[in-house]
């Protein structure tokens, strides 16, 4: 299938194991770059490390999506490691259990604070 996402950058939350780590490897598999958040670190890493044995490019880290001082460092670090800069996010597919505090436009935000909590969110670019 060919959802048209190829050199998109999709940030996955809660991507060490289920439903999080196959919304990742899908991506990856229509050629995203992933960046996959979890609070379990060695999950985190594994899936991304199952991508780039795929041939996909990724990276996996612990997070906590409620810290948004955490979270900013987090996502400087993807940046670095993925060349790319995320003036905003491609894809954002939540699958945590906690409300995050990530908008789509990559700003530390406001979701968290509303108590907003959308599934799957993303924007056009």
């Amino acid at each position: 299938m060919d959802l048209g996402i190829a050199g998109k950058t999709a940030l996955v939350t809660g991507g060490a194991r289920s439903l999080g780590k196959q919304d990742a490897l899908t991506l990856a598999s229509e050629g995203c770059r992933v960046i996959v958040l979890d609070l379990n670190a060695e999950g985190a890493a594994e899936t991304a490390k199952e991508i780039a044995a795929a041939g996909g490019t990724a990276c996996g880290y612990a997070a906590d999506i409620t810290d948004r001082a955490g979270l900013a460092d987090v996502l400087g670090r993807a940046e670095d490691e993925l060349a790319v800069r995320l003036h905003h996010l491609d894809a954002l597919v939540e699958r945590p259990e906690r409300r995050s505090c990530i908008d789509r436009s990559h700003r530390m935000c406001t979701e968290f604070e509303r108590g907003h909590d959308p599934e799957v969110a993303t924007t056009a670019s």
